[in-house]
């Protein structure tokens, strides 16, 4: 059977584990509205640099780009293709790394040879596990977003697709919406498809390049992939967070409930304990008082 002080020790312990769910929730929220809050402030540039793409891409039918794959057109770049996996390195965020890697797995079955890049601890380590074709050299940590790490990542793409070592280059990461809508992503960011951009554009004035179109698009690219990239990094470090938080008030929920019945056990417990002892008085005082009237 168990003891009043089992009962309590437990109570402690879960109450213990409570406050620090709570500590968790309030730190991963306070991070989605710091990383949301840096984005909206650079957002503006990269919208500008992605219009201006756009403008090219509509306006000239016949541009020839090595970053832009018309839908007329069957992409003729050969090698093998990068896979930009963004994960984290920690867990306690529900099924947030799981439904990343089945997305990962989903992939690799469709391109055919690839090489994958991951980022975060969690996704390496299920890399290695499952021996798929990660690039051992690339261990960076999935750290909060920043555009510095941003331009680290485009930088070293861009290279190895101006090289010619890959085909092209796919991004999976968690599109943030809200607290409730999260959803894993897949998108190719080179070469351009028409269909990566779904905006029309706002007006339809007439201008001119300084220079030809495909030298502005070559002078552009890095910035945009940049941005696409850095705004990868803050839906899915937002993402991470949010599924946190999720876990956490769960994890609340259950604890506040599993003290609810530890709370009524330790209670019923401490009442029989008391009840068997008033008993246990009772019944000494009346043998004492029947052994006084002998």
């Amino acid at each position: 059977m168990t003891s009043a002080s089992d009962l309590k020790g437990r109570i402690d312990g879960i109450a213990d584990i409570e406050k620090l769910t709570k500590a968790m929730y309030l730190i991963a929220s306070t991070k989605v509205t710091r990383a949301r809050a840096e984005r909206d402030r650079t957002q503006p540039f990269f919208d500008a640099i992605e219009k201006e793409i756009k403008r090219a891409f509509e306006r000239l039918e016949d541009l020839d780009s090595p970053y832009y794959l018309s839908p007329d057109s069957q992409d003729q770049r050969s090698g093998p293709s990068a896979i930009f996996v963004i994960s984290s390195d920690r867990g306690l965020a529900g099924a947030y790394n799981h439904n990343i890697m089945k997305k990962v797995q989903t992939l690799l079955g469709q391109v055919g040879e690839s090489r994958l890049f991951i980022l975060g601890t969690y996704g390496q380590r299920y890399g290695r596990r499952h021996r798929l074709p990660l690039e051992e050299d690339f261990n960076y940590r999935a750290q909060e977003p920043s555009l510095d790490l941003a331009r680290d990542l485009a930088s070293g793409f861009l290279e190895k697709y101006q090289a010619g070592q890959i085909k092209d280059i796919w991004i999976v990461y968690t599109d943030f919406q809200n607290q409730l809508s999260r959803e894993v992503k897949l998108v190719r960011a080179l070469p351009f498809s028409s269909g990566l951009f779904k905006d029309p554009l706002d007006s339809q004035e007439d201008f001119v390049f300084l220079g030809s179109p495909e030298k502005v698009v070559s002078q552009v690219i890095g910035s945009y992939l940049t941005g696409f990239i850095y705004g990868a990094l803050v839906d899915s470090f937002c993402s991470e967070q949010s599924a946190r938080m999720d876990a956490m008030s769960t994890a609340q929920q259950n604890a506040q409930a599993m003290l609810e019945d530890l709370t009524l056990a330790y209670n019923q417990l401490r009442q029989e304990t008391i009840t068997q002892e008033i008993t246990e008085i009772t019944a000494g005082a009346k043998a004492q008082k029947k052994k006084r009237r002998r």
